[in-house]
């Protein structure tokens, strides 16, 4: 759940937005859903966790790409000057 705490603020910082207003467009959540989430008294179903996902998709800018954090260490290229 923190994972996903972290995914909707960081998309909510990209899309010039509050947290909370993220969930109301996207899947219509009271004001306080939020606040539930981040204490852990509550958390959302994996469809809701979908629908989230799929509005942050149609709705970030054109110009933004993701970087998702890969498993695998960086390899040095040895490409320096």
């Amino acid at each position: 759940m923190e994972q996903f705490i972290t995914e909707i603020e960081r998309d909510a910082a990209m899309l010039g937005m509050s947290p909370q207003h993220l969930l109301r467009k996207a899947v219509g959540a009271s004001w306080k859903t939020w606040a539930d989430w981040v204490v852990g008294k509550s958390t959302p179903t994996l469809a809701t966790v979908d629908r989230i996902r799929a509005w942050v998709s149609r709705n970030k800018p054109a110009n933004h790409t993701v970087c998702l954090p890969s498993s695998e260490p960086a390899v040095d290229q040895g490409l320096s000057g």
